[in-house]
This record gives C-alpha cells, structure tokens and sequence, in this order.
C-alpha cells in the first residue's frame, strides 16, 4: 500500500492549465476566398489585428480588423479589408480552448474600389493551444454572408493562424 501511495503522490503532475487573463490581442496571417460573380480576384492572403476581452467564464467579446491582397487572375488585382465584431461561446477553457462564435461587420476594397462597402453577419470555430502562460496560438475558420451586394459576392470564407497575447 505504502509503495502505490509514494508512486502516486510522486508521478502526479499539476495541471497544465491556465487562468486565462481577461484581456489579450490576437494577430496573425489570414487566407480569404470570396465566391464573386464579376470575375475579380477571389483569393488572397492578409494579416489581422483583434482585441478578445472576457465576458464570463464562457463568453468572451471580440473585434478585429484585417487586410488582404487578392492578386489577380485575368484582371486587375484587388483588396479586401474587413472590420468584424463579435461573441464567442468557449467550449473548454484549458491548455486546448475550443470556441464558436458569432459576429457582424463591414468589408469593402479599401485601395482598389472593386468591391462596394458592404455588411456582413459570420459564424465560425477556434482552437487555441496555450503551451506557456504568456502566448497562445491558434487556428480559426470564418464564413461570412454580406447582407448587401449579395448578387456580387455571396459569400467568403476565412481561414487564419494566429497568436494571441494575453494581458
């Protein structure tokens, strides 16, 4: 009995995960394909910058914004900037921190003035891995309906690599 007992206290491990700060800034690289119906470039890569703060314990508040290049195929090339708020709903806060979430916000072509000022509503998933208290890093997939326009572009999805910088 003595034996299981020293084995046990002495291969047990605290766990590895963190209280997570209530504040942190996200950035990181983002590829963006859009479905257009106008033949303009639909796909390009860009960086983000974003702000998470903590709601309660599973709900966390967010904005972000982000620029793309979209190169071009046959025409001209293009850009794509984004402005985006929203909920998340955290599924697991550990060391893994899957979450859903839910926001709105505006698009348009800032540079080249190929795609209109246009609203959108989006819904997509996160996974975060936090292998030290001081920065996580993550994956994040997003689609994105615009409201308006919609016979131009119908629809964009996004999938980015990020790190997030609690403080």
């Amino acid at each position: 009995m003595l034996p299981a007992l020293l084995v046990t206290v002495l291969t047990a491990s605290p766990a590895l995960a963190y209280d997570p700060p209530p504040n942190a800034i996200r950035t990181g690289l983002a590829w963006e394909h859009l479905v257009r119906r106008d033949g303009g470039p639909g796909e390009g890569a860009g960086a983000f910058v974003g702000y998470r703060g903590s709601l309660s314990d599973d709900w966390d508040g967010w904005v972000q914004v982000a620029w793309a290049a979209l190169p071009r195929k046959t025409g001209p090339a293009s850009d794509l900037m984004t402005t985006t708020a929203g909920f998340s709903l955290v599924l697991d806060d550990s060391m893994f921190r899957p979450e859903i979430f839910l926001g709105a916000g505006v698009l348009a072509s800032v540079t080249s003035r190929d795609i209109p000022v246009n609203g959108m509503v989006l819904v997509g998933a996160a996974l975060e891995y936090q292998p030290v208290r001081w920065v996580s890093i993550g994956v994040r997939a997003e689609l994105r309906i615009p409201f308006l326009h919609r016979q131009d572009i119908p629809s964009l999805t996004s999938l980015a690599l990020y790190a997030t910088w609690p403080f």
